[in-house]
C-alpha cells in the first residue's frame, strides 16, 4: 500500500454553470491533480513521516478525492468478530463499490458503524460530496433508515437492493435439500430484462410447492420487485453493467468474509478498519491491474462487465494476529 499513498493529490475547484437535465443548478466541477512521487521527488513518502505507517495510508486511502459521477454505487456490510473487552461497541464495516460508464471500478471508502445492526452512518453522503461525488445513477444495497440522508445528499439517485443478496437471503432461508432448486427458480427471475416478464416468472415461483414452504422467502422477493422498475427501463448494456456490479460487490463481500474469518477477533474498531481498507486496497489493485491488461490488448470494455472475471481474492492481505 505504501506505494500507492505515496501519491499526493490537490484539488482545484471550478465553479461551472451546470445545464444538464440531470443537474439543472449551478455545481462544481472537480479537478484532481495528482503529483506522484518517485525516487527523485523531493515529496515525503508514507514512510518517511513519524507516525504509524498503516493507520496513515489508511487515512490518505479513506480520504483521496473521487470521480465526479458513478453510474453505480454498491453499498455492503460485512459483520465484524469483536474482543468483548473492546472499549467501543462498533460491530460492523460499511463499504462502497463504485461502477464508472466506461465499467471502471473503485471503491468510495470503508465506514464503522455503531452496533451490529446499525445502518450506514448518514454523515457517509456528505463526506463523498466533500471528496467529489456530485451524482450516481443508482444506489444498490440496503442502507435501511439512512436512505432519506442519502435522498438529500444525491437526489437524483435511484435506490433498490442487491439482487445477489437477496439470492444470498434465500439461499440462507432455504433448507439445504431444497437449495438448488430455489436458487434456479429466483436466478431466472433475476436474470429477465424486463419488469413484467420478472413478475409474471417470481408469480411461477410463489405458486410452486417451494413458495409455498418459504412464505418468507416470497415475502421478501414481494417486497423487492417493485423496487427493481428504474432498473428495468434501463436500456440493455446499463442493466448489465448494474448486475456487473452487483455481482462484483458479493465476489468482494465473500472474499472479506473468508478474510475476517481467518484473520480472527479484532480489538478494536480502528484495527477492524483498517485491515478492511487493505484488503479493499488489495481488491482495486486488481481491478487496476484488469483494466490495464484489457486497454493493453485492445479491448474496449473490462471483462468483468461481461460476468467472465470475479473479484481477487483478498483472504492472504494480512496475516492472523
Amino acid at each position: 500500500m505504501a506505494g500507492r499513498f505515496a501519491r499526493h493529490a490537490a484539488c482545484l475547484w471550478l465553479d461551472v454553470n451546470n445545464t444538464t437535465d440531470d443537474h439543472p443548478q449551478d455545481m462544481r466541477t472537480i479537478v484532481c491533480i495528482y503529483l506522484l512521487a518517485d525516487a527523485t521527488s523531493n515529496l515525503p513518502t508514507v514512510k518517511s513521516m513519524n507516525l504509524n505507517s498503516f493507520a496513515v495510508e489508511s487515512r490518505l486511502w479513506l480520504e483521496r478525492p473521487l470521480c465526479r459521477r458513478y453510474a453505480t454505487v454498491v453499498f455492503c456490510r460485512g459483520c465484524i468478530p469483536w474482543n468483548s473487552a473492546a472499549p467501543d461497541s462498533s460491530r460492523s464495516i460499511w463499504w462502497a463499490l463504485g461502477t464508472l460508464n466506461d465499467g471502471g471500478s473503485e471503491f468510495l471508502g470503508a465506514w464503522k458503524s455503531v452496533d451490529e445492526n446499525a445502518g450506514l452512518p448518514p454523515d457517509v453522503f456528505g463526506q463523498l460530496r466533500e471528496r467529489g461525488v456530485l451524482s450516481m445513477r443508482f444506489c444498490i444495497g440496503n442502507i435501511g433508515d439512512t436512505e432519506t440522508a442519502f435522498r438529500e445528499a444525491l437526489r437524483h439517485a435511484a435506490v433498490m437492493p442487491s439482487m445477489q443478496e437477496l439470492l444470498a437471503s434465500a439461499d440462507a432461508m432455504a433448507r439445504p435439500r431444497h437449495r438448488v432448486k430455489v436458487a434456479q427458480m429466483l436466478r431466472a427471475v433475476a436474470e429477465l430484462e424486463d419488469s413484467q416478464a420478472a413478475r409474471a416468472k417470481f408469480g411461477e415461483f410463489q405458486g410452486s410447492e417451494l413458495g409455498e414452504r418459504y412464505p418468507e422467502i416470497v415475502q421478501q422477493w414481494r417486497e423487492a420487485l417493485p423496487r427493481f422498475e428504474s432498473f428495468y427501463a434501463l436500456d440493455a448494456p446499463l442493466r448489465e453493467l448494474v448486475r456487473s456490479a452487483d455481482r462484483m460487490a458479493a465476489d468482494v463481500s465473500e472474499c472479506l468474509r473468508r478474510a475476517i474469518k481467518r484473520h480472527g477477533q479484532f480489538t478494536d474498531s480502528t484495527t477492524a478498519l483498517g485491515f478492511v481498507v487493505a484488503c479493499l486496497d488489495k481488491v482495486e489493485r486488481g481491478l487496476d491491474r484488469d483494466r490495464a491488461a484489457a486497454l493493453a490488448s485492445g479491448r474496449a470494455r473490462l471483462a468483468f462487465r461481461r460476468g467472465a472475471v470475479s473479484a481477487p481474492d483478498v483472504a492472504g492481505v494480512l496475516t492472523p494476529a
